[in-house]
C-alpha cells in the first residue's frame, strides 16, 4: 500500500456529495428525542408547588385541594409551548385558577417563588431528560461497539491515525471508541447530577419567607438534591456542563463516522444500506455511500453546539446539541452492527505497510544488542533504501539491512531471515503487543469483559434515575394525599 493513502481526510468528498437518501440517515425517521413540553414542566412545577403550600399551610387545606383538582384536570399542551418570553407562557396556571376561583382562591400559586425559580426548574426538567435520554442511547452504542470489537479481535489490519501503518486489529480499533465513550458517560452522568438538583423555592436568590419545604419540593419533582445555597441555586453552569459534555461526545462520535469513512475509502468495510427493502444498497449507489453520507451529515448536524452565552438562547442551544448526539448514537449504533468487513483487503495492507519495521527495530534491540536510537535509524535507512530500489515490504532481505547496516553503523547487525519473517507477521506482531491496552487479542478480550461489566452497573443505575423521572407525573396527581 502506497505510503499516500495513509493522507486520506474524510472531508475531501463530503462536500460535494447529494443529499442523502438513506431514511437511515434521516434525523426525522426513527424515535425522536422526546422530551417534556416546557408547559407541561411548568404544570408539574404548579402542581408540586400547590402541594407544599398547602403542607406549609399558607393556603388551606381545601383550597388548595381545589386549585390541585382544577389544574389536574387541565391539558398543559393544549396550548402549545409558544414564544419563550410569552408572559402566559409561564403563568398559565395561574391565569386558570383565577379565572375558576377569583383572585382570593387562585391567586395564591406563586407565593414564595419567582420567574428566576421557575426558569430554572423547567430548564433542568427538560435537560435532565436530554440527558438521561441520551446516556441511554450511549449504553446501546457502547454495547454495539463492544460487540463488534469482540468480533474484530483477530481481524488485523493497518493504523495509518498517526501516518506510520502500524498493524492493529478492527477489535482494538473499535473498542478504542468504546473506551472513549465510557469517558462520555462519566461526563455525561456528571453533568446528569448537576443539573437534578432542584432550584424551586430559592425565588429571586435569597429564599422567602413562606415557610416552603423545599426538599420538598425537589423531591416532588423527581430532583436529587436541593441546591444548598438560593443565590448558586439559580446559577446556570450545569446548562454549561451539560452542553460541555455534550459537545466532547458529539466530536468522538464525529471522529467514529470519519474513520468508517476513511475505512471504507481505503476497501476495508462497507456497510449494508438497510432502507432499500432487500437490505441492499439502492439501485447505482454503493453500498458504503451511507458511510460518506453519515461523515458529511455528522459534521453538518453537530456544529457549534458548544457555545453559551445566554440563558433562553443557550437553553435551546444545548437542547438542539442533544438532539444532535441521540441522533447521531442511534444511526451510529446501526451501522456498526451491519458493517461488512473486509478482511483480506485488510490483512494485505497490513502485510505492504512499512509498520512491521517498527517490531524489526524491536527485535534488533533485544535480539540483537543494538540500542533503541541506533535500531530506529537503521530501519528507517532500510525503508528509504527499499523504496529507492522498489523493493515491497514483502521482499524485504537480510542482505538489505546488512548493507544499511554497514553503511550508517560500519558493521552487521547479523539479522536472520527467521527475524524478518517474525516482523512481517502481522497477527504475530499483533500477538506481542500484550501490554495493557495494547491490541493482543487476549488482552483485548479481557478489557472488553471489563468494559461489559462496567456497562451493565451503569445500565442499572439509569434505570433507577429513569423510573425515578416516570413517577413524577404520577405522583403529582395523587401528592396531596401524603401523609
Amino acid at each position: 500500500m502506497s505510503p499516500s493513502r495513509s493522507k486520506i481526510d474524510p472531508a475531501e468528498d463530503l462536500a460535494s456529495m447529494d443529499e442523502p437518501v438513506s431514511p437511515l440517515l434521516d434525523p426525522r425517521s426513527g424515535a425522536p428525542l422526546a422530551l417534556p413540553s416546557i408547559a407541561r414542566a411548568v404544570h408539574w412545577y404548579d402542581l408540586a408547588q400547590l402541594v407544599a403550600l398547602g403542607e406549609a399551610g399558607v393556603i388551606d387545606a381545601a383550597t388548595a385541594a381545589a386549585c390541585l383538582r382544577i389544574l389536574r384536570a387541565a391539558d398543559p399542551d393544549g396550548g402549545g409551548d409558544g414564544p419563550l418570553a410569552a408572559e402566559e407562557h409561564w403563568h398559565r396556571g395561574e391565569s386558570l385558577l383565577v379565572r375558576e376561583l377569583g383572585p382570593e382562591g387562585g391567586g395564591m400559586l406563586d407565593a414564595g417563588r419567582s420567574r428566576h425559580d421557575l426558569f430554572g426548574v423547567v430548564w433542568r426538567i427538560q435537560t435532565r431528560e436530554a440527558l438521561l435520554a441520551v446516556l441511554e442511547a450511549l449504553g446501546s452504542w457502547r454495547e454495539a461497539l463492544l460487540e463488534a470489537a469482540n468480533r474484530g479481535l483477530h481481524t488485523v489490519l493497518p493504523d495509518f491515525a498517526r501516518g506510520e501503518g502500524q498493524v492493529t486489529t478492527v477489535g482494538h480499533q473499535l473498542h478504542g471508541f468504546a473506551v472513549a465513550a465510557e469517558r462520555d458517560h462519566a461526563r455525561l452522568e456528571a453533568a446528569f447530577l448537576s443539573v437534578n438538583t432542584s432550584p424551586a423555592g430559592a425565588a429571586a436568590g435569597v429564599g422567602t419567607l413562606f415557610p416552603i419545604d423545599r426538599a420538598r419540593l425537589a423531591a416532588l419533582l423527581g430532583f436529587d438534591g436541593t441546591a444548598a445555597n438560593t443565590r448558586d441555586a439559580l446559577h446556570n453552569d450545569a446548562m454549561w456542563e451539560a452542553a460541555g459534555a455534550t459537545a466532547i461526545l458529539v466530536a468522538n462520535l464525529v471522529g467514529f463516522a470519519d474513520q468508517l469513512f476513511t475505512w471504507h475509502r481505503l476497501g476495508f468495510v462497507d456497510v449494508a444500506d438497510r432502507s432499500s427493502s432487500e437490505g441492499s444498497p439502492a439501485p447505482g449507489r454503493p453500498a458504503g455511500s451511507v458511510l460518506g453520507e453519515l461523515a458529511r451529515l455528522a459534521h453538518a448536524r453537530t456544529g457549534g453546539r458548544a457555545h453559551v452565552n445566554h440563558p433562553v438562547e443557550d437553553w435551546d442551544e444545548q437542547l438542539g446539541g442533544q438532539r444532535a448526539a441521540f441522533w447521531l448514537l442511534r444511526v451510529l449504533a446501526s451501522v456498526v452492527g451491519d458493517l461488512e468487513l473486509h478482511t483480506s483487503a485488510m490483512a494485505e495492507a497490513a502485510a505492504t505497510s512499512w509498520g512491521h519495521l517498527a517490531d524489526l527495530g524491536a527485535i534488533l534491540v533485544r535480539e540483537r544488542g543494538l540500542s533503541w536510537r541506533a535500531a530506529h535509524r537503521l530501519v528507517a535507512a532500510v525503508a528509504r533504501r527499499a523504496e529507492e530500489r522498489a523493493v515491497a515490504p514483502r521482499g524485504l532481505t537480510a542482505d538489505l539491512i546488512e548493507d544499511c547496516a554497514r553503511d550508517l553503523l560500519g558493521r552487521p547487525v547479523q539479522v536472520a531471515s527467521d527475524q524478518i519473517e517474525r516482523a512481517l507477521d502481522a497477527a504475530a506482531r499483533v500477538d506481542r503487543r500484550a501490554v495493557l491496552g495494547g491490541p493482543s487479542p487476549l488482552e483485548m478480550r479481557a478489557q472488553i469483559t471489563e468494559a461489559r461489566s462496567r456497562l451493565v452497573d451503569e445500565r442499572r443505575e439509569l434505570a433507577v434515575w429513569r423510573g425515578r423521572l416516570v413517577r413524577v407525573e404520577p405522583g403529582l396527581r395523587d401528592a396531596d394525599r401524603d401523609g
